[in-house]
């Protein structure tokens, strides 16, 4: 879940690897021993029971704790890694094994905390969501992860979001050179009010909104002008966009100064989401809640 978690299973992974390369598993124990154990640790995890070369069976967290830590402790020595920063990685592995949590775990724990809470389970996972990136930020190894027991990890300012907590991923999109009759269609289908204009690179070149459609389409009726072909005729070209990790109040700033009702939202120069009127208003209807 952390970067720091990730070295500590690289430095634990490594460790065994040079630990453990003069020793000949194939000659002292079974392939079916190997795969049972293989199918046991796949499914029940840390909580997992394994035989090992002498045929019997222990607690995973009991042959960590006595033999493995041990085994890649030396082999992150032969490896010359800096004794200090080995002696911390494979603590984190320690604490892990002793506490017996570990993300998977964490996150299981602390969804039924939250739902014995009375929150509704999308507010649950919401708030599993933000809980996990304020701890990766800081890199807290997930073993210290606390259990949360209330919801009082859950946002209540629309300050404190950030766009892509609540915007639309669901996008349709169109090319510039498809035919007007695509747009229309597609919005009719899906009851939307603004569909996206993307190259063949995946870049924004515009947006079509309803109001496009009907003033074209109103003076192709009533002026018996001739009716725009593609959608590069009737899209609004470079229109005000913002990045996925600005706040929400950002966002609607933007809406507001430029008085627009639909703002693409950009990641890495990438389509990757959008912000409506009605995004606002189910915002606000949850924290309202």
């Amino acid at each position: 879940p952390t970067v720091v978690d990730q070295m500590a299973n690289a430095a634990f992974w490594y460790g065994l690897m040079f630990g453990m390369q003069d020793e000949k598993i194939a000659t002292k124990m079974p392939f079916a021993t190997v795969k049972n154990n293989f199918l046991q640790a796949a499914r029940n995890g840390i909580f997992a029971k394994i035989k090992t070369a002498n045929g019997k069976e222990y607690a995973v967290t009991e042959i960590i704790e006595k033999e493995l830590l041990p085994i890649a402790a030396e082999g992150l020595q032969k490896m010359n890694i800096d004794s200090t920063q080995a002696a911390q990685y494979l603590q984190i592995i320690k604490e892990r094994n002793q506490t017996g949590q570990n993300g998977a775990i964490w996150t299981l724990d602390a969804f039924e905390s939250l739902k014995n809470s009375d929150i509704s389970p999308t507010d649950a996972l919401a708030t599993l969501v933000d809980i996990s990136i304020q701890n990766q930020k800081e890199n807290i190894p997930v073993h210290r992860w606390e259990i949360p027991i209330k919801r009082n990890n859950m946002k209540k300012n629309i300050n404190e979001i950030i766009i892509e907590e609540c915007m639309d991923k669901d996008l349709f999109t169109v090319r510039p050179e498809d035919i007007i009759q695509l747009a229309a269609d597609m919005m009719d289908w899906q009851k939307i009010r603004f569909i996206m204009v993307e190259n063949e690179q995946g870049d924004l070149e515009g947006i079509v909104s309803s109001r496009n459609l009907l003033k074209n389409l109103n003076g192709f009726v009533h002026h018996d002008s001739e009716l725009p072909v593609s959608i590069e005729d009737i899209m609004v070209r470079n229109p005000i966009t913002a990045e996925s990790n600005q706040k929400l109040s950002e966002a609607l700033s933007l809406m507001k100064k430029y008085q627009i009702g639909c703002l693409p939202i950009l990641q890495n120069k990438k389509l990757v989401g959008i912000i409506t009127e009605q995004t606002f208003l189910n915002v606000f209807a949850d924290l309202m809640g």
